[in-house]
């Protein structure tokens, strides 16, 4: 999938060589069929070398060394986001059938890394009106491309999943129950007055009401004539940096919001990082009331599991997104620790 180019506006087997050592088995009694298939795709693609095949006892391990490597030297001092990829099958990641494989990615650090942006975005929109809100904008295009994440366009879908059953507000929830006729109330007020409804007003109490949809209502001319501060002239140059990565080509022909997506029927109990707005919006409260229930039933403490072909077109292309993808993930780290104050 080619991302929107608006987002950033400015602002079959394959056939082994004779080169190839018949070292390399596939599916061998100590290796798996991804295993196999991963080994001959890297091999292909030219990033497993003779070292590797040398001290490789096995395709799994072969396969772990080289994705390993390959994976060390695209988030090497990457600022913010600790992250390890593996590669499982479906019956690891509760796909139904369990037959596929999966690119997944986990966070290495036991915390959540929890931010408050409420103080810095606005102090922005204090000195130059709308460049807090174009800020996130900028932020939440980015982050499309990035492993799930709990930014606030994310927490309220959270919360419009968890309290609401996929419904814009508890009233359109309240009428759903009532039509379905699981309750002794046959209206909705009475249902409402009846039962404990998380409403969407307390959402976005003590927060902006745009924050979680913010639109780009700030030019970057103007930003530049009216911002002065310290802060605001490095998020200029932090939001710079992103739009300028996601209108180069490379990008625009390779990136791809799928490559660090979910698409299996499980819940993820991990993200990220939190973006709240301070510590009297309801942002943890949504968290920590969906998370204890999803651990409740099938879960994975992942923050992308992600389908894909054990194939040499369907790797390098894939490997290419995922390439694409880190870049801006250091890009997006240098912002939000920028904008982002970290609670402990």
């Amino acid at each position: 999938m080619k991302p929107d180019l608006h987002s950033f506006s400015p602002w079959i087997l394959p056939r082994l060589s004779a080169a190839i050592p018949h070292a390399v088995r596939p599916a061998a009694a100590k290796g798996s069929q991804i295993a196999g298939d991963l080994s001959i795709a890297l091999l292909e693609l030219g990033l497993a070398t003779q070292a590797d095949l040398d001290i490789s006892a096995d395709e799994s391990i072969l396969a772990r060394r080289v994705m390993t490597r390959w994976w060390s030297q695209r988030t090497e001092g990457m600022p913010l986001f600790d992250w390890e990829l593996s590669i499982r099958s479906g019956k690891n990641v509760g796909e139904y059938g369990g037959t596929g494989s999966y690119f997944c990615v986990a966070p290495i650090q036991d915390t959540l890394p929890y931010f408050h942006i409420g103080r810095a975005i606005s102090q922005l929109e204090a000195e130059c009106p709308g460049l807090g809100q174009t800020t996130m904008a900028v932020l939440e295009d980015a982050l499309r491309y990035l492993p799930y994440n709990l930014a606030p366009a994310s927490v309220l879908g959270l919360a419009q999943w968890f309290y609401w059953q996929g419904e814009f507000d508890e009233v359109k929830y309240a009428e759903l129950e009532v039509d379905l006729g699981y309750h002794d109330e046959q209206t909705v007020d009475d249902f409402l007055a009846n039962n404990e409804v998380f409403k969407r007003a307390d959402f976005f109490r003590n927060i902006p009401a745009w924050l979680p949809f913010p639109e780009r209502v700030c030019s970057r001319k103007r930003a530049i004539r009216d911002a002065t501060s310290p802060l605001a002239r490095n998020v200029i140059n932090a939001c710079d940096a992103i739009s300028a990565y996601g209108n180069r080509p490379e990008f625009v022909k390779h990136a791809s919001r799928d490559a660090f997506g979910t698409d299996v029927g499980v819940d993820l109990v991990a993200a990220t990082f939190v973006l709240a707005w301070d510590g009297n919006d309801c942002t943890g409260r949504v968290i920590d009331d969906a998370f204890n229930m999803f651990i409740q039933g099938e879960y994975v403490e992942m923050i992308t599991v992600s389908h894909i072909e054990v194939s040499t077109p369907s790797l390098q292309k894939r490997l290419r997104a995922m390439e694409e993808g880190l870049g801006l993930a250091r890009l997006v780290a240098d912002l939000v620790l920028l904008i982002g104050e970290r609670q402990e």
